[in-house]
């Protein structure tokens, strides 16, 4: 059963769960290391992963943009597992990082992929 919870802690595991994930997500990503994930977890992101036991094989983020004139959130970094792929994971991420981004505040909600990504388009 795949549970989508919020990743509030940094542990070694989840840098490298999540480390793995990056090349299924973009080629120029930067290496994650336990500095950057404490930077990445602070407000006003919020980072959910989906959880298959104790292994991260999804993860959504959203980050608030605090403007004078309201707040924006985007969503950003949706990615799951090849191996997970099929099964509604990204939807459930995708679903609880657009409430969290309601509940933030955000009066919209953004979002862009690359033309090339058709499956992410479908989402």
């Amino acid at each position: 059963m795949i549970e989508i919870k919020q990743l509030t802690e940094v542990s070694d595991r989840a840098v490298t769960e999540l480390g793995a994930l990056l090349p299924e997500l973009t080629t120029t990503a930067w290496p994650l290391t336990t500095e950057r994930l404490e930077r990445i977890l602070q407000p006003p992101a919020r980072v959910f992963v989906a959880v298959d036991g104790e292994m991260i094989v999804g993860t959504a983020m959203t980050v608030l943009v605090h403007q004078l004139k309201d707040t924006k959130a985007w969503l950003e970094d949706i990615v799951v597992s090849e191996r997970y792929r099929g099964q509604g994971i990204a939807r459930r991420l995708m679903e609880a990082a657009i409430e969290a981004a309601w509940a933030d505040g955000a009066r919209s909600i953004n979002m862009t992929s690359r033309h090339s990504r058709k499956a992410a388009h479908g989402l």
